[in-house]
Formats: structure tokens, sequence, C-alpha cells
């Protein structure tokens, strides 16, 4: 194969024939159409493989994050049953023990209901937590 310089230098002279000059322009013109191509088909291949690619992560990210969020739930749950075990193991005690204070004793039927309510397997209604709102519905200019 002869190179860049030497085949113009042969081809582009004065004793090169007119025949020669155009076979080899469009020998160059088909390789050239033949490289875009070439390098055009590649891009594509490419582009959708990067599409796919990127497909493939996001499913496999959502999957993730789904994963993730519940992972955060059920350490949320798992720490509310322990919440809810700590209060009735004291309910126990204070049962238990006869020299608690009467406002302990008398605050065990609230601390029961406290207790089934953050006790995800028993997930019991607490009314006066549960029907009001964090935002104040009434407390806008509307």
């Amino acid at each position: 194969m002869q190179r860049y310089y030497e085949r113009y230098k042969i081809h582009d002279s004065a004793r090169g024939s007119i025949e020669h000059k155009i076979r080899k322009t469009l020998r160059d013109a088909e390789e050239a159409s033949l490289r875009w191509k070439v390098s055009h088909d590649l891009g594509v291949e490419r582009e959708q493989d990067r599409i796919a690619k990127a497909r493939h992560w996001e499913l496999a990210k959502e999957v993730k994050d789904n994963l993730l969020s519940k992972l955060a739930k059920f350490e949320a749950l798992a720490k509310n049953l322990d919440r809810a075990r700590s209060l009735r193991r004291f309910m126990t005690e204070i049962e238990s023990n006869t020299s608690v204070q009467p406002e302990l004793r008398e605050s065990l039927e609230l601390m029961a209901l406290m207790a089934n309510w953050l006790d995800p397997l028993v997930a019991a209604p607490w009314p006066e937590v549960d029907d009001i709102g964090e935002k104040n519905p009434y407390g806008g200019v509307w």
C-alpha cells in the first residue's frame, strides 16, 4: 500500500494519465464513502448499546431504590416494635412494683394505648394523635 504522499506524488504529476486520475479519484471517493458508512453504522450501534445499558441501569437503580425504601420502612417498623416492647416491659415493672409513684400507675392505660399504637403487629389507632395533622389547616390566609 502506498503512503498518502507517495500516491499523490505519482498520480498527480503531469505524467499521470487522466484515466489514472479519474480511477484514483473514484477509488478515493468510494473509500471515503465506505469509511463514513462504517463510522456512521458503528456510531449508531454504539448509541443503541449506550441506550440499552442506560435503560438497564435505570431499571437496576429503580429496583435498588425500592429495596432501600423497603429496608428503611422495615427498620422503622422494627424500631417502633422495640419501643412498644420497651413500654410493655416498663408497664410490667410498674405493675409488679408496689412502691411506684401513683401517677405512673394511673398512666398504665395510656402506656398500653401508646404501645399498641407503636407496635406494627397490632397497629391500633390512637385518635388523639392520628386525627391531628402536622400542619394547621386553619392557619392560612384563605
